[in-house]
């Protein structure tokens, strides 16, 4: 309860009682990857991976990762609602780069 009190006239008061509501929780963000994961390649020279992305099919990739050395890369910089189309490429010893890989599509709900 809180009490008012006038500063002139101290025989006139009011009171009211305030009542906090308590909001809802918000629910956590839910955090979304994508997991790749490719064949090895059949370069026997091949000395890492590049993965390429774009939100637009066909084309317009940008690097994402370079220097995998494994066959799987997570993408964890993806954003709900979005879809996102990956290539993949081959880097040998001497640092030249295969074409891209067949394109592979992730809806992220």
């Amino acid at each position: 309860m809180v009490t008012a009190a006038s500063l002139t006239d101290p025989t006139k008061s009011a009171s009211a009682t305030v009542r906090v509501k308590k909001k809802a929780p918000v629910p956590a963000p839910v955090q979304h990857r994508v997991n790749l994961s490719w064949s090895p390649s059949t370069n026997s020279t091949v000395a890492s991976y590049r993965i390429y992305r774009s939100t637009l099919s066909g084309g317009s990739y940008g690097l994402e990762a370079s220097a995998i050395t494994g066959q799987t890369y997570t993408d964890s910089a993806v954003q709900s609602g979005a879809t996102y189309y990956y290539v993949a490429t081959d880097v040998d010893q001497q640092g030249q780069e295969s074409p891209y890989s067949a394109e592979v599509r992730a809806v992220i709900p």
